[in-house]
Protein backbone atom coordinates (compact mmCIF):
# COMPACT_ATOMS: atom_id res chain seq x y z
CA UNK A 1 0.00 0.00 0.00
CA UNK A 2 3.01 2.29 -0.04
CA UNK A 3 1.98 3.52 -3.46
CA UNK A 4 -1.21 5.13 -2.15
CA UNK A 5 0.82 7.32 0.19
CA UNK A 6 3.04 8.39 -2.68
CA UNK A 7 -0.09 9.32 -4.59
CA UNK A 8 -1.30 11.42 -1.66
CA UNK A 9 2.09 13.13 -1.45
CA UNK A 10 1.97 13.95 -5.15
CA UNK A 11 -1.59 15.20 -4.86
CA UNK A 12 -0.72 17.43 -1.92
CA UNK A 13 2.23 18.82 -3.83
CA UNK A 14 -0.08 19.69 -6.71
CA UNK A 15 -2.01 21.97 -4.37
CA UNK A 16 -0.72 25.57 -4.31
CA UNK A 17 0.82 25.25 -0.82
CA UNK A 18 2.98 22.31 -1.85
CA UNK A 19 4.25 19.12 -0.26
CA UNK A 20 7.74 18.58 -1.69
CA UNK A 21 9.39 15.17 -1.94
CA UNK A 22 12.62 14.52 -0.03
CA UNK A 23 15.52 12.18 -0.61
CA UNK A 24 14.87 10.52 2.75
CA UNK A 25 11.19 9.97 2.05
CA UNK A 26 10.26 11.29 5.49
CA UNK A 27 7.12 12.86 4.04
CA UNK A 28 5.79 9.36 3.29
CA UNK A 29 6.42 8.34 6.91
CA UNK A 30 4.52 11.42 7.98
CA UNK A 31 1.58 10.54 5.74
CA UNK A 32 1.45 7.02 7.15
CA UNK A 33 1.01 8.57 10.60
CA UNK A 34 -1.76 10.81 9.31
CA UNK A 35 -3.53 8.15 7.22
CA UNK A 36 -3.17 5.20 9.56
CA UNK A 37 -5.85 3.24 7.73
CA UNK A 38 -4.89 2.62 4.07
CA UNK A 39 -8.60 2.57 3.20
CA UNK A 40 -8.84 6.18 4.41
CA UNK A 41 -5.90 7.03 2.16
CA UNK A 42 -7.60 5.53 -0.86
CA UNK A 43 -10.89 7.25 -0.11
CA UNK A 44 -9.13 10.59 0.40
CA UNK A 45 -7.80 10.35 -3.15
CA UNK A 46 -11.38 10.19 -4.43
CA UNK A 47 -12.17 13.70 -3.21
CA UNK A 48 -11.40 17.03 -4.82
CA UNK A 49 -9.80 20.21 -3.52
CA UNK A 50 -12.95 21.95 -4.74
CA UNK A 51 -15.80 21.70 -2.21
CA UNK A 52 -18.45 19.31 -3.53
CA UNK A 53 -21.84 18.04 -2.25
CA UNK A 54 -22.16 14.40 -1.31
CA UNK A 55 -24.14 13.56 -4.46
CA UNK A 56 -21.22 14.56 -6.70
CA UNK A 57 -18.76 12.62 -4.57
CA UNK A 58 -21.00 9.54 -4.55
CA UNK A 59 -21.07 9.65 -8.35
CA UNK A 60 -17.30 9.49 -8.41
CA UNK A 61 -17.31 6.53 -6.02
CA UNK A 62 -20.09 4.91 -8.07
CA UNK A 63 -21.81 3.87 -4.86
CA UNK A 64 -25.07 4.83 -3.11
CA UNK A 65 -25.15 8.26 -1.48
CA UNK A 66 -25.84 6.84 2.00
CA UNK A 67 -22.83 4.52 1.79
CA UNK A 68 -20.50 7.27 0.60
CA UNK A 69 -21.87 9.67 3.22
CA UNK A 70 -20.74 7.23 5.88
CA UNK A 71 -17.24 7.09 4.35
CA UNK A 72 -17.01 10.88 4.08
CA UNK A 73 -18.28 11.37 7.63
CA UNK A 74 -15.51 9.07 8.81
CA UNK A 75 -12.88 11.11 7.00
CA UNK A 76 -14.21 14.33 8.52
CA UNK A 77 -14.27 12.76 11.99
CA UNK A 78 -10.58 11.87 11.65
CA UNK A 79 -9.62 15.36 10.47
CA UNK A 80 -8.60 14.12 7.01
CA UNK A 81 -11.00 16.28 4.97
CA UNK A 82 -12.95 19.45 5.58
CA UNK A 83 -16.70 19.98 5.68
CA UNK A 84 -18.21 23.39 5.04
CA UNK A 85 -21.88 24.23 5.37
CA UNK A 86 -23.35 26.58 2.77
CA UNK A 87 -27.08 27.34 2.93
CA UNK A 88 -27.96 24.14 4.79
CA UNK A 89 -25.91 21.93 2.44
CA UNK A 90 -22.56 20.39 3.36
CA UNK A 91 -19.68 20.47 0.90
CA UNK A 92 -16.55 18.34 1.34
CA UNK A 93 -12.98 18.78 0.12
CA UNK A 94 -9.39 17.84 0.76
CA UNK A 95 -7.06 20.42 2.29
CA UNK A 96 -3.37 21.33 1.95
CA UNK A 97 -0.88 20.04 4.49
CA UNK A 98 -0.65 23.61 5.85
CA UNK A 99 -2.97 25.39 6.53
CA UNK A 100 -5.21 22.32 6.85
CA UNK A 101 -4.12 18.78 7.65
CA UNK A 102 -1.32 19.72 10.04
CA UNK A 103 -3.59 21.79 12.26
CA UNK A 104 -6.31 19.13 12.31
CA UNK A 105 -3.75 16.45 13.19
CA UNK A 106 -3.61 17.91 16.70
CA UNK A 107 -7.32 18.50 17.07
CA UNK A 108 -7.99 14.87 16.16
CA UNK A 109 -5.26 13.39 18.34
CA UNK A 110 -2.77 12.31 15.66
CA UNK A 111 0.37 14.01 16.98
CA UNK A 112 2.65 11.82 19.10
CA UNK A 113 6.43 11.86 19.49
CA UNK A 114 7.07 9.79 16.36
CA UNK A 115 4.84 12.08 14.31
CA UNK A 116 6.61 15.14 15.75
CA UNK A 117 10.03 13.73 14.91
CA UNK A 118 8.99 13.08 11.31
CA UNK A 119 7.52 16.56 11.12
CA UNK A 120 10.70 18.20 12.44
CA UNK A 121 12.77 16.32 9.87
CA UNK A 122 10.42 17.45 7.12
CA UNK A 123 9.95 21.02 8.32
CA UNK A 124 12.97 22.68 6.60
CA UNK A 125 12.16 21.17 3.20
CA UNK A 126 8.47 21.96 3.46
CA UNK A 127 9.20 25.55 4.51
CA UNK A 128 11.23 26.15 1.35
CA UNK A 129 8.15 25.46 -0.74
CA UNK A 130 5.40 26.85 1.45
CA UNK A 131 7.37 29.99 2.30
CA UNK A 132 9.15 30.28 -1.02
CA UNK A 133 6.35 31.76 -3.09
CA UNK A 134 4.11 34.79 -2.96
CA UNK A 135 1.54 35.56 -1.77
CA UNK A 136 1.83 34.63 1.89
CA UNK A 137 -1.21 32.84 3.30
CA UNK A 138 -0.98 34.54 6.72
CA UNK A 139 -0.13 38.00 7.94
CA UNK A 140 0.82 39.59 11.25
CA UNK A 141 -2.09 41.41 12.89
CA UNK A 142 -1.09 44.29 15.19
CA UNK A 143 -2.25 44.47 18.76
CA UNK A 144 -5.08 46.86 19.55
CA UNK A 145 -3.02 49.93 20.41
CA UNK A 146 -3.52 53.61 19.72
CA UNK A 147 -2.24 54.23 16.21
CA UNK A 148 -3.21 57.88 16.08
CA UNK A 149 -6.45 59.68 15.28
CA UNK A 150 -5.44 60.35 11.68
CA UNK A 151 -5.02 56.69 10.77
CA UNK A 152 -7.87 54.61 9.38
CA UNK A 153 -7.30 51.15 10.86
CA UNK A 154 -8.72 48.40 8.66
CA UNK A 155 -10.27 45.26 10.15
CA UNK A 156 -7.38 43.16 8.83
CA UNK A 157 -4.94 45.41 10.71
CA UNK A 158 -6.55 45.08 14.13
CA UNK A 159 -6.98 41.79 15.98
CA UNK A 160 -9.79 43.18 18.11
CA UNK A 161 -11.78 44.21 15.04
CA UNK A 162 -11.42 40.71 13.58
CA UNK A 163 -12.93 39.23 16.74
CA UNK A 164 -15.66 41.87 16.79
CA UNK A 165 -16.67 40.89 13.24
CA UNK A 166 -17.22 37.23 14.22
CA UNK A 167 -20.40 35.63 15.56
CA UNK A 168 -19.39 32.28 17.08
CA UNK A 169 -16.02 31.29 18.50
CA UNK A 170 -13.93 28.33 19.60
CA UNK A 171 -10.67 28.26 21.54
CA UNK A 172 -8.14 25.76 20.19
CA UNK A 173 -4.85 24.53 21.69
CA UNK A 174 -1.71 25.71 19.92
CA UNK A 175 -0.76 22.97 17.47
CA UNK A 176 2.80 24.30 17.13
CA UNK A 177 3.52 24.31 20.86
CA UNK A 178 1.89 20.90 21.16
CA UNK A 179 4.10 19.49 18.39
CA UNK A 180 7.26 20.97 19.94
CA UNK A 181 6.30 19.59 23.34
CA UNK A 182 5.71 16.16 21.78
CA UNK A 183 9.23 16.15 20.36
CA UNK A 184 10.66 17.05 23.77
CA UNK A 185 11.23 20.76 23.15
CA UNK A 186 8.47 22.64 25.00
CA UNK A 187 8.20 26.40 24.59
CA UNK A 188 11.27 27.95 26.29
CA UNK A 189 9.19 31.06 26.99
CA UNK A 190 6.74 28.87 28.94
CA UNK A 191 3.74 29.88 26.86
CA UNK A 192 1.13 27.18 27.48
CA UNK A 193 -0.35 24.96 24.80
CA UNK A 194 -3.76 26.21 25.94
CA UNK A 195 -2.92 29.76 24.83
CA UNK A 196 -3.69 28.80 21.26
CA UNK A 197 -5.85 29.92 18.37
CA UNK A 198 -9.26 31.51 18.23
CA UNK A 199 -11.45 29.93 15.55
CA UNK A 200 -13.96 32.45 14.22
CA UNK A 201 -17.24 31.78 12.43
CA UNK A 202 -19.38 34.39 10.72
CA UNK A 203 -22.66 32.53 11.22
CA UNK A 204 -24.85 32.32 14.29
CA UNK A 205 -24.96 28.53 14.38
CA UNK A 206 -22.44 26.22 15.99
CA UNK A 207 -21.74 23.08 13.93
CA UNK A 208 -23.14 20.16 15.88
CA UNK A 209 -22.87 17.59 13.09
CA UNK A 210 -19.08 17.84 12.88
CA UNK A 211 -17.83 19.07 16.27
CA UNK A 212 -14.16 19.93 16.53
CA UNK A 213 -12.33 17.74 19.09
CA UNK A 214 -10.20 19.61 21.63
CA UNK A 215 -12.10 22.83 20.88
CA UNK A 216 -14.08 24.85 23.41
CA UNK A 217 -17.02 26.98 22.29
CA UNK A 218 -16.92 30.41 23.91
CA UNK A 219 -18.74 33.73 23.74
CA UNK A 220 -17.39 36.77 21.94
CA UNK A 221 -16.49 38.26 25.32
CA UNK A 222 -14.51 35.15 26.27
CA UNK A 223 -12.76 35.15 22.89
CA UNK A 224 -11.79 38.79 23.39
CA UNK A 225 -10.51 38.04 26.89
CA UNK A 226 -8.38 35.19 25.46
CA UNK A 227 -6.98 37.64 22.91
CA UNK A 228 -6.11 40.13 25.63
CA UNK A 229 -4.35 37.46 27.71
CA UNK A 230 -2.29 36.49 24.69
CA UNK A 231 -1.38 40.13 24.12
CA UNK A 232 -0.30 40.55 27.74
CA UNK A 233 1.86 37.44 27.40
CA UNK A 234 3.67 39.02 24.45
CA UNK A 235 2.38 36.63 21.78
CA UNK A 236 2.20 37.67 18.14
CA UNK A 237 -1.20 37.64 16.44
CA UNK A 238 -1.52 36.16 12.95
CA UNK A 239 -4.48 35.45 10.71
CA UNK A 240 -5.31 34.77 7.08
CA UNK A 241 -3.92 37.32 4.63
CA UNK A 242 -7.47 38.32 3.69
CA UNK A 243 -9.51 41.53 3.72
CA UNK A 244 -12.35 39.83 5.60
CA UNK A 245 -13.58 36.44 6.80
CA UNK A 246 -10.44 35.84 8.82
CA UNK A 247 -11.43 32.48 10.25
CA UNK A 248 -8.75 32.34 12.92
CA UNK A 249 -6.35 34.35 15.02
CA UNK A 250 -3.24 32.50 16.13
CA UNK A 251 -1.24 33.65 19.15
CA UNK A 252 2.34 32.84 18.26
CA UNK A 253 5.88 32.68 19.61
CA UNK A 254 8.98 32.48 17.44
CA UNK A 255 10.30 29.43 19.27
CA UNK A 256 7.38 27.20 18.25
CA UNK A 257 5.26 28.77 15.52
CA UNK A 258 5.46 27.01 12.16
CA UNK A 259 5.26 30.32 10.27
CA UNK A 260 7.66 32.35 12.39
CA UNK A 261 10.17 29.50 12.67
CA UNK A 262 10.09 29.04 8.91
CA UNK A 263 10.73 32.72 8.32
CA UNK A 264 13.54 32.99 10.87
CA UNK A 265 15.20 29.56 10.83
CA UNK A 266 14.70 28.49 7.22
CA UNK A 267 14.87 31.95 5.66
CA UNK A 268 11.63 31.35 3.80
CA UNK A 269 10.51 34.92 3.00
CA UNK A 270 6.82 34.23 2.35
CA UNK A 271 5.94 32.10 5.38
CA UNK A 272 3.94 35.07 6.62
CA UNK A 273 3.49 38.74 5.75
CA UNK A 274 4.47 41.62 8.00
CA UNK A 275 1.75 44.06 9.05
CA UNK A 276 1.41 47.51 7.51
CA UNK A 277 2.88 49.07 10.63
CA UNK A 278 6.34 49.46 12.06
CA UNK A 279 7.34 50.22 15.64
CA UNK A 280 9.03 53.54 16.36
CA UNK A 281 10.83 54.62 19.54
CA UNK A 282 10.97 58.27 20.58
CA UNK A 283 14.54 58.66 21.80
CA UNK A 284 13.56 61.67 23.90
CA UNK A 285 11.04 59.59 25.85
CA UNK A 286 13.05 56.35 25.96
CA UNK A 287 14.58 55.66 29.38
CA UNK A 288 16.74 52.82 28.04
CA UNK A 289 15.24 50.23 30.38
CA UNK A 290 15.56 47.50 27.74
CA UNK A 291 12.12 45.97 28.37
CA UNK A 292 11.20 46.14 24.69
CA UNK A 293 14.36 44.41 23.48
CA UNK A 294 14.94 41.97 26.33
CA UNK A 295 11.41 40.89 27.23
CA UNK A 296 9.03 41.64 24.38
CA UNK A 297 10.49 41.69 20.86
CA UNK A 298 10.72 38.15 19.47
CA UNK A 299 12.38 38.95 16.15
CA UNK A 300 15.50 40.88 17.26
CA UNK A 301 14.14 44.12 15.79
CA UNK A 302 15.25 46.46 18.60
CA UNK A 303 18.85 47.43 19.30
CA UNK A 304 20.53 49.33 22.11
CA UNK A 305 22.24 52.63 21.44
CA UNK A 306 24.23 54.69 23.90
CA UNK A 307 21.29 56.40 25.64
CA UNK A 308 18.20 54.87 24.06
CA UNK A 309 16.86 51.90 22.09
CA UNK A 310 15.98 52.00 18.41
CA UNK A 311 13.92 49.86 16.04
CA UNK A 312 15.51 48.12 13.06
CA UNK A 313 12.75 48.70 10.46
CA UNK A 314 13.91 45.90 8.18
CA UNK A 315 13.48 43.39 11.04
CA UNK A 316 10.29 44.75 12.61
CA UNK A 317 7.15 42.78 11.68
CA UNK A 318 4.75 45.39 13.06
CA UNK A 319 3.16 43.17 15.71
CA UNK A 320 3.04 45.84 18.43
CA UNK A 321 4.14 43.46 21.19
CA UNK A 322 6.71 46.01 22.38
CA UNK A 323 4.26 48.90 22.68
CA UNK A 324 2.01 48.01 25.58
CA UNK A 325 4.72 47.40 28.19
CA UNK A 326 6.92 50.44 27.53
CA UNK A 327 6.99 52.23 30.92
CA UNK A 328 7.67 55.65 29.36
CA UNK A 329 5.24 55.21 26.45
CA UNK A 330 8.09 55.89 24.06
CA UNK A 331 7.04 53.25 21.50
CA UNK A 332 4.27 53.66 18.96
CA UNK A 333 3.17 51.82 15.84
CA UNK A 334 3.39 53.95 12.73
CA UNK A 335 1.69 53.27 9.42
CA UNK A 336 4.26 52.49 6.74
CA UNK A 337 4.50 54.70 3.64
CA UNK A 338 1.87 53.74 1.08
CA UNK A 339 4.52 52.30 -1.23
CA UNK A 340 5.49 49.79 1.48
CA UNK A 341 1.98 48.76 2.46
CA UNK A 342 0.42 45.49 1.33
CA UNK A 343 -3.28 44.92 0.81
CA UNK A 344 -4.69 41.54 1.72
CA UNK A 345 -6.33 39.25 -0.80
CA UNK A 346 -10.08 39.21 -1.42
CA UNK A 347 -10.54 35.54 -0.52
CA UNK A 348 -8.77 32.19 -0.31
CA UNK A 349 -9.64 31.43 -3.94
CA UNK A 350 -7.56 34.40 -5.03
CA UNK A 351 -4.72 33.22 -2.81
CA UNK A 352 -4.70 29.71 -4.31
CA UNK A 353 -4.74 31.06 -7.87
CA UNK A 354 -1.88 33.48 -7.26
CA UNK A 355 0.17 30.88 -5.38
CA UNK A 356 -0.40 28.23 -8.07
CA UNK A 357 0.70 30.66 -10.79
CA UNK A 358 3.83 31.61 -8.83
CA UNK A 359 4.84 27.96 -8.41
CA UNK A 360 4.14 27.20 -12.06
CA UNK A 361 6.24 30.14 -13.24
CA UNK A 362 9.12 29.01 -11.03
CA UNK A 363 8.96 25.47 -12.40
CA UNK A 364 9.22 26.82 -15.96
CA UNK A 365 12.32 28.89 -15.20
Amino acid sequence: MADVYKQIAERLDQLPNGFPATESGVEIKLLKKIFRDPDDAGNWLMLSAKPEPIEVIAGRFEKPVAEVQSVVDGLVAKGLINAVKIRDTYYYHIQPFVIGLFEKNLLHGLIDREYAEYYEAYFPEFSKTYGGFQPAESRVIPLNVDMGVDNVVHVYDDARKIVEAGKTFKLLPCVCRYERKAVGQPCPQNHPVEMGCIAISYTDEDDVKYPTPMAKSVSKQEAMAHLERAAEAGLIHQSYNLESNNYFICNCCTCCCLLLRGALECESPHMMLKSNYVAQIDEELCIACGTCADERCQVDAIEENEDFYAVKPDRCIGCGVCVSTCPSEAITLKLKPESEQTRPLKNLGQFYIKRALARREQSIL
